[in-house]
């Protein structure tokens, strides 16, 4: 592990992060609240405060959450994709793999999520849909998660045991999860039914006119998806691809790069909504 852990170090060298106490700026008095700061980028500031108690995490500390993956799962050799939003984001997509329509890949996949805004430190372990730039997570039913979380957290390191004991109990999911995306992949719905069961009914003139487009925009896109495998009959994996597509290439902030749209489309609630109307809807047929 530690080529990964190297790898992770190498990435993040300029994102150490240090705690400063606040002084108040009229009486030069020190404040109960402390500012976290990146030293090596001309001490940026991240946007939320913290109290004296605070122990920010380090590249050690998410290093360590693939250390203690590689003792329960065989990683070695995965594919990592990094990014920093207030935070570490480590992706890692392992060799493994389900293919679904001759085009579509899944893969098992370990994503850590270590912010410094007040959200846990998530590790969530599971499977992504590859293809082109579109990271779509298979969800657990209600969830907008497929994994565990861990809490936010310094000191990962000097806790391994802990890490590897969670790895144990939840690796379960990744067999339940296969089966999933394949009952997905082979049930047959009509996507003009799961859209209009999928998106709110609106009263007013603005809401009619939103859901329209939003509809449209999806419908466009699974037309496409379908065209693109031959024309097939639509399936309960086609129409949550399309809606996952709509959220990542059309209403996810265009300053995000690939890599986080798809997260920020992962964890939208219409996704979610579409995750568990999918799962139903192919259970159902």
């Amino acid at each position: 592990m530690s080529n990964t852990c190297d790898q992770i170090q190498d990435y993040f060298a300029d994102y150490s992060v240090s705690k400063r106490q606040y002084k108040n700026p009229f009486t030069g008095e020190l404040s109960d609240n402390y500012g976290l700061f990146l030293p090596n980028r001309g001490f940026e500031e991240l946007p939320r405060p913290v109290k004296a108690g605070y122990v920010p995490h380090t590249s050690l500390d998410v290093c360590s959450v693939f250390e203690a993956a590689g003792q329960v799962l065989d990683i070695e050799g995965a594919k990592l994709e990094m990014g920093w939003k207030n935070g570490h984001f480590v992706k890692a997509t392992l060799d493994e793999t389900i293919s679904i329509n001759g085009r579509d890949t899944v893969k098992p996949t370990l994503l850590v999520q270590a912010g410094y805004d007040g959200k846990s430190f998530e590790t969530t372990l599971g499977l992504f849909r590859m293809i082109c730039s579109n990271g779509m997570r298979i969800l657990i039913k209600g969830t907008k998660a497929f994994g565990f979380k861990l809490q936010h957290s310094a000191r990962m390191h000097e806790n391994l045991s802990i890490l590897i004991r969670q790895f144990e109990e939840n690796v379960h999911q990744f067999t339940e999860m296969y089966g999933v995306v394949r009952k997905l992949s082979v049930a047959a719905v009509d996507h003009e039914n799961f859209m209009e069961n999928l998106l709110p009914v609106y009263d007013s003139k603005a809401g009619i006119t939103r859901r329209a487009d939003t509809m449209s925009a999806i419908r466009d896109i699974n037309i496409r998806e379908r065209a693109n495998l031959g024309s097939i009959p639509n399936t309960a994996w086609l129409s949550l691809n399309a809606v996952h597509g709509h959220l990542q290439h059309n209403k996810a902030p265009k300053n995000l790069n690939p890599l986080l749209k798809a997260e920020w489309a992962n964890s939208h609630t219409l996704y979610r909504q579409a995750s568990d109307l999918a799962r139903e809807m192919a259970l159902a047929s």
